[in-house]
């Protein structure tokens, strides 16, 4: 039977799964760290309602962040300037905005270089946070906004996202917000992160598309989003009927497919080099995720490799083409916020960005 919920012997912490109302997928919650300053975006799992109509995004040529410094207040909180600067389809980037007599007069920020995790600091994180200070002292700043993007293009705020907002409010009064931009709308987090707004960008043309996400190459998956197994199981039998090669399907943490790509089975099988590659193929889709689709007639000991891919968190899932064409799979683990394509997110070291 194919499944990718959790399986039965995993022991998942009360409240650690919620029902999202939006897309009716399982969601494994996000979580802030204060002792590092790491915020990771949930995970979004698999449960059987039906599918329901689908968007397919386009992606496009990544942009290097717009210059505000000298914008008024209200053209950055409400204009376009949150959408057209700083936007990375590939991995998320924080930063943090000084303001003067709501004029901008300095903006910089941290970076992991990972999609689905950044941090709100260098270092230690209350350390950080007398820099911020000492900074807004030296500026003459009034006012500070957080200001980081989801590359899903969904810019609803996780728990993790309100908790380090309620974090730095706690150390830094001077913060007036938390902003959260991507595809043709942003939120607003208030400081010490009791409520929060999702709102369109204004302005926009009613034929407006977003110009971030379109694929080089169009496929009819791209864009869609996984909404039970079975949908992915579907998947891998078209597949398999196009090529008897393995394709890796790129998953964002809202389960869309952000890529498709051929690979061997020689390749898709040695562990080490799968270890080495896929964290920056992930990054370089802008996905936490993958899930491997075999063509049948492997061998026990061969789909036994398979399934070690997915305990050690290189992929999410293996599904494989039986002899008669029907689609089955391994039981993966929940994916673990913790680790992007097999490695450790706390080895990806943060890096200042202006």
């Amino acid at each position: 039977m194919f499944e990718l919920m959790p399986s039965q012997d995993m022991a998942l912490c009360p409240g650690e799964v919620t029902l999202d109302a939006e897309t009716c997928l399982l969601m494994y919650k996000g979580k802030f760290d204060q002792e590092t300053g790491t915020i990771i975006e949930p995970q979004l799992l698999f449960n059987s309602n039906p599918p329901r109509p689908f968007d397919i995004p386009s992606e496009a040529s990544e942009k290097r962040p717009a210059e505000g410094i000298g914008q008024t207040e209200s053209r950055f909180v409400n204009g376009p300037l949150p959408y057209e600067g700083w936007r990375n389809p590939k991995h998320v980037e924080l930063r943090y905005v000084y303001l003067r007599d709501q004029i901008i007069v300095d903006h910089e920020g941290v970076s992991c270089g990972t999609p689905g995790a950044t941090t709100i600091c260098l270092g230690d994180p209350d350390g950080y946070m007398r820099y911020i200070l000492n900074h807004i002292e030296h500026l003459r700043a009034d006012t500070v906004y957080m200001v980081h993007n989801h590359p899903t293009g969904d810019p609803t705020p996780s728990d993790a996202d309100i908790a380090a907002t309620s974090y730095v409010f706690s150390k830094i009064r001077q913060l007036a917000g938390h902003i959260i931009i991507d595809s043709g709308k942003y939120a607003f987090i208030v400081p010490d992160g009791t409520s929060y707004n999702v709102l369109p960008l204004r302005n926009l043309p009613a034929d407006w598309t977003d110009p971030i996400l379109k694929p080089s190459i169009n496929h009819y998956l791209l864009g869609r989003t996984a909404k039970h197994p079975e949908q992915i199981a579907a998947w891998a039998k078209a597949l398999m009927n196009d090529n008897d090669a393995p394709v890796l399907i790129y998953l964002d943490d809202r389960l869309r497919v952000r890529g498709l790509q051929r690979a061997s089975l020689k390749s898709i099988f040695d562990k080490n080099l799968m270890a080495k590659i896929m964290p920056q193929t992930l990054i370089d889709f802008g996905v936490n995720g993958a899930v491997a689709v075999l063509p049948g007639g492997l061998s026990s000991e061969v789909l036994g490799l398979a399934r070690r891919l997915v305990h050690s968190h290189i992929l999410w899932a293996v599904v494989v083409n039986s002899e008669k064409g029907t689609p089955f799979g391994f039981v993966a683990e929940t994916p673990n916020l913790d680790y992007l394509g097999g490695k450790h997110r706390s080895t990806f070291a943060p890096y200042y960005i202006k």
